[in-house]
């Protein structure tokens, strides 16, 4: 037999060990990325041709240790003609532990691809891959972007491939490659069998959540997931699936496998994250699949044209050729019961009933095993198997034959509930009831209690149910005192006592439709919002403020630096580095000046010229080149023209100033030479790069903190600057600026570098001597170290009371880069950043959201540094809405992502002690329906700036509602208007409170009036 050694023509990242925190248990692990290596496919072999399975033959079942279903498959002609399309002889390759098939065109439905590998020198039997349908849907950006694919086949440790693809047309599509990865199990990969089980940040349920072992435990590297992760409303069903694999892999081999599985996903199929939102592997442990699983309804991309209000559960192993003993399968049954009870509890989801899903195609014959066309409705059981819903022998023989044994699994773990809660609207003054229904699965005392959208309790029904009887709670639209409400949307929240269980409460929202002769909705959305926070940047690394307080309290730079920086130590490194210092990128125009009487020389191809004092160089771009021109008392001259224009001052100090600004107001240099270079690209523009020595020039010129500060803080700021630098020049030259790093503007915003200005300012002498205390001779300087080499050491100016993770902004996590205690940020009374708020319109927020209104902007999820991760938005109907808790800060331009509230919604105001006093006025004092109402006053001591917030309490209601902001003139003067109020007979109250930065200063007295 010949032996074929194959050679990669593309391949992944190597594999790059970081540290991850874990979102749920208190463990940390390094990170590891997959290699994944691609190999061209085409021509026949024609040995391999004829000892390869044709079409039809069978296929011998893979021996594993648990003993396959069927020795043999039986013969089974192919639905259509086949034809040999691609061959291969057997290869020897790489060590890889996954092998799968990519397209770059769509594969046929109908191809037979069969796959066959070589381990410890044994090859395997044949085994068949079959078209992938695990998928996003396909009319989604996901989808669009994602690759034909096979199944991938786990093959731990194999060295060898063989594969044989017959298609209908014997040809496959252009690009088709096989690929194969390779994740090495680690030591730590041993460690997931035993997850610590105090959970940090998880919602209490009932039934609760089981063990998960997380990304984070089984090693994802969360830099490759491509995009944030996309909720559905709710979730009607559970999918069941298995991956086509060996079943002979060791507990600590899982980690390695689902690493392996991320990698097919990510890099083989081009989908943004894990396919399925969870695993079961064989000894019946539940691994986090796609991110933001456990969190909420996460759209997977698992069952191509049903992954909306769907989640999938897929077992980590071949359900075909899976016979466990009773034990073994018991388990894998038993985690499919725990996770799918969890899940479908939380939207109170009957494991043994049906729902109704809608197809997002593409349609039957459309190249796909899709079974519908796009828009059709699809009545399903709960919990299903792939193949119920498209044409797929998923989820495998063993596994399909279990769906009844998981149901029942599912309905005894759940306990008492409450399936399939619905409330029903009525229209304002009809005679209709709105009736709350649910079929309880145990004796239940229930009781609804039903809330306006100002959040007030409108009315509370009681009642007892059988187990297995539905109950039917009506309610007639008036509140307790019997008096109807007026029109709007309410929310209902049904709770219950069983002996059995206490039953997972449950929230709908009914409608109250207004009618020509209602009263308008008093619960409106609010007009902005106002965004409370406190920090000032990314929050990662040394906080500046913080280490400014730390100072004060005595604490030395070392042991400053050591704790901002986890595991690092600060050590003597060699920093005598010529370093290039981006000033302008994309100019149109540059101009160099010599301050006083200093004299410089430039160099301008070969020649060099002299520039006397008070000269200027003026420069352009012109045909990829530098134009550059001498302008003195005796007029302008051209000097001619050459790639790169150098100015080098004679110990003297150079102004450069991009169009538009003044020579005397211009950045200030006093060290290193001045380049001038064309940019790249079409547009004629230019770039300036001061090339200065980085031991001692450069950190001289370091602007990040202000000047006076003690020395402790200052030289923790130069030892991080120096190891930012540091670490900047390893990484080379950037081509776009032609420099190491940025001086803090556009493009890549690194560290604030301002020249001479900074040691001639206010402070300077105290800079000085915090740089000269970092030096070590004449060549050496201190710099932060990880495993002996320098970081990038990042820094914020302040944070919220605890540093962000580089995982919480970045996504990759950096092993020194984690969250830790910064309360010092917030000592420093003159830190201008411990509290700020910013207004924004609804207008802005519901586009925000993607919703038509926003009545609430709630924090659902916080990191451990306690900003915000997930921000869920309420419209009117009850809809909601998810976004990041960092997109927020991007979209806004918010100085930090430590938003501590959003006011706006609906909520009780904490009355605070008052600072300062605040009236209210009302005109007209008695206001008739359909008056506009006039709100005004004035704050004392006067204030301009000030952020006023106008509440209201309607009907008698006990919560004060956000209702619209205003901001203070420079007499302190307010004012708001409420046009067309109603109805006859309605009570309001209003008052205001007062806000500067995020504290409340101030509340107004209450204005009640009864509309006549």
């Amino acid at each position: 037999m010949r032996v074929h050694r194959w050679v990669a023509v593309g391949a992944a990242a190597l594999i790059v060990p970081t540290m991850l925190t874990i979102p749920l248990w208190k463990a940390e692990r390094p990170a590891v990325r997959a290699t994944v290596t691609y190999l061209n496919l085409s021509g026949i072999d024609a040995a391999a041709l004829e000892s390869a399975p044709a079409p039809g033959d069978p296929l011998a079942s893979e021996s594993v240790e648990f003993a396959a279903i069927m020795t043999d498959s039986p013969p089974s002609d192919p639905a259509v003609p086949l034809h040999p399309a691609v061959v291969t002889a057997p290869a020897l390759t790489a060590t890889f532990s996954l092998v799968g098939i990519v397209a770059g065109s769509k594969l046929d439905p109908n191809s037979r691809i069969i796959v066959r590998v070589q381990t410890a020198g044994a090859w395997s039997a044949w085994q068949s891959l079959p078209v992938s349908d695990h998928g996003p849907d396909p009319d989604t950006a996901e989808g669009r972007q994602a690759r034909s694919t096979s199944e991938p086949l786990i093959a731990p440790d194999a060295q060898g491939v063989q594969i044989r693809i017959d298609t209908p047309d014997g040809t496959v599509p252009e690009g088709t490659q096989i690929a194969l990865v390779h994740s090495p199990e680690t030591p730590d990969d041993a460690a997931i069998g035993q997850p610590n089980t105090t959970l940090l940040d998880t919602a209490q349920a009932s039934p609760t959540m089981p063990h998960i072992i997380t990304r984070a435990q089984w090693g994802a590297d969360e830099s490759m997931v491509r995009d944030a992760p996309e909720f559905s409303d709710t979730i009607k069903v559970g999918f069941v699936h298995h991956v086509v694999q060996s079943n002979d892999y060791s507990p600590a081999q899982s980690a390695s496998i689902m690493r392996d599985v991320y990698s097919w996903f990510v890099d083989g199929e081009g989908v943004n994250d894990f396919g399925y939102n969870f695993m079961v592997d064989r000894y019946g442990r539940i691994f986090e699949g796609r991110k933001g699983s456990i969190e909420g309804a996460v759209i997977g991309a698992h069952t191509s044209g049903f992954n909306r209000d769907s989640f999938a559960v897929s077992f980590l192993g071949n359900s075909d050729n899976l016979n466990p003993n009773k034990v073994q399968g018991q388990k894998i049954i038993d985690a499919y019961g725990r996770i799918m009870a969890w899940k479908l509890a939380q939207y109170h989801r009957n494991p043994l009933g049906t729902a109704v899903l809608t197809s997002a195609g593409p349609g039957p014959g459309q190249g796909t095993t899709s079974m519908y066309w796009p828009g059709q409705k699809v009545r399903v059981p709960t919990i299903l198997g792939h193949g119920d819903i498209g044409s797929t022998a998923c989820p495998g023989k063993f596994l399909h034959s279990s769906l009844d044994a998981i149901r029942a699994s599912v309905v005894q773990k759940m306990g008492a509930m409450f399936y399939s809660p619905t409330v029903s609207g009525r229209d304002w003054g009809s005679a209709t009831n709105m009736v709350v229904q649910a079929r309880a699965t145990a004796d239940t005392a229930w009781t609804v209690r039903i809330y306006s959208a100002c959040g007030d309790l409108k009315r509370t029904l009681t009642g007892d149910v059988a187990s297995g009887v539905v109950l039917s709670a009506a309610w007639d639209g008036n509140d307790e005192l019997g008096k109807p409400v007026p029109p709007g949307t309410y929310r209902f929240e049904l709770t219950g006592d069983s002996a059995a269980d206490a039953p997972l409460p449950w929230t709908g929202f009914g409608v109250i439709a207004a009618t020509a002769t209602s009263p308008i909705d008093p619960c409106s959305p609010p007009d902005a919002f106002t965004i409370n926070g406190t920090g000032y940047g990314h929050g990662v690394g040394l906080s500046q403020w913080g280490a400014l307080s730390m100072a004060r309290e005595g604490w030395a730079v070392d042991r400053i630096l050591k704790y901002y920086y986890t595991g690092t130590t600060v050590a003597t490194v060699d920093d005598n580095v010529s370093l290039r210092v981006g000033l302008m990128t994309q100019a149109d125009a540059i101009r160099l000046r010599m301050d006083g009487d200093a004299v410089a020389t430039l160099s301008i191809g070969s020649r060099v010229v002299d520039i006397p004092a008070g000269a200027v160089v003026n420069t352009k771009s012109l045909d990829g080149r530098v134009r550059a021109f001498l302008r003195t008392a005796a007029g302008v001259k051209s000097l001619g023209s050459a790639l790169k224009v150098t100015l080098t001052p004679d110990d003297g100090i150079v102004n450069v100033v991009g169009p538009g600004q003044d020579l005397t107001t211009g950045s200030r240099y006093g060290h290193g030479a001045i380049e001038i270079s064309a940019a790249p690209g079409a547009a004629p523009s230019l770039i300036a790069v001061n090339i200065v020595n980085l031991h001692r020039d450069y950190l001289l010129g370091i602007a990040e903190v202000v000047s006076t500060w003690p020395q402790a803080a200052l030289r923790a700021q130069v030892v991080a600057s120096r190891s930012y630098a540091l670490y900047a020049y390893s990484q080379g030259v950037r081509a776009d600026c032609r420099c190491h790093l940025n001086d803090g503007d556009a493009p890549y915003f690194d560290q604030t570098y301002r020249g001479v200005d900074v040691v001639e300012g206010v402070g300077g002498a105290n800079w000085t001597k915090a740089v000269d205390a970092t030096e070590v001779g004449d060549t050496q300087g201190r710099a932060i170290l990880y495993q002996g080499v320098a970081i990038p050491a990042f820094y914020t100016a302040s944070t919220g009371g605890r540093t962000m993770s580089a995982s919480d902004v970045w996504g990759g996590s950096i092993p020194w880069a984690v969250s830790v205690d910064d309360s010092w940020s917030l000592k420093a009374s003159e830190n201008p950043y411990r509290s700020w708020s910013v207004t924004v319109s609804q207008a802005d927020m519901a586009a925000l959201f993607g919703l038509p209104e926003v009545m609430r902007v709630r924090v659902t999820s916080r990191f451990e540094s306690g900003a915000p991760k997930i921000l869920t938005a309420s419209a009117r109907d009850g809809s909601t809405a998810r976004i990041a808790g960092l997109q927020l800060r991007s979209n806004f331009d918010l100085h930090s992502a430590y938003v501590t509230g959003i006011q706006g919604a609906s909520g009780n105001a904490p009355v605070p002690p008052v600072v300062r006093s605040v009236t209210l006025d009302m005109s007209p004092a008695a206001p008739r329906q359909g008056d506009d109402v006039s709100l005004t006053g004035q704050v004392s001591p006067q204030g301009a700036g000030l952020t006023v917030i106008r509440q209201v309490r309607y009907l008698g209601g006990t919560t004060w509602n956000d209702r619209a902001s205003a901001t203070t003139d420079a007499d302190g003067n307010y004012s708001f208007t409420i046009g067309a109020i109603t109805s006859s007979g309605d009570t309001y109250s209003w008052r205001v409170v007062v806000l500067s930065g995020s504290t409340i200063i101030a509340t107004s007295p209450i204005r009640t009036v009864t509309v006549l």
